[in-house]
């Protein structure tokens, strides 16, 4: 596989909101990554999922096809 950047966020519980707003600020127009800052669906809680801008799960699958972990169950619904 190839080498990969490490990135590590850590958010205090206090104004979780605010600051999770603030670094989507920053972020969204980096095109290095892909950024989503909302929400969740069913809890009031607020989330923000930082990714390489070339992540994907077509991308993740043919990593795990190529390194020999992947199995069926990963490919299910896939075709």
């Amino acid at each position: 596989m190839a080498e990969r950047e490490k990135v590590v966020i850590v958010i205090d519980g206090l104004q979780v909101e605010a600051q999770l707003m603030r670094a989507y600020e920053r972020l969204k127009e980096d095109t290095r990554f892909r950024v989503t800052f909302q929400k969740g669906l069913y809890r009031p809680e607020y989330w923000l999922e930082i990714m390489p801008s070339k992540a994907s799960k077509a991308v993740a699958i043919n990593e795990l096809k190529k390194s020999g972990i992947a199995a069926k169950s990963f490919l299910l619904g896939m075709r």
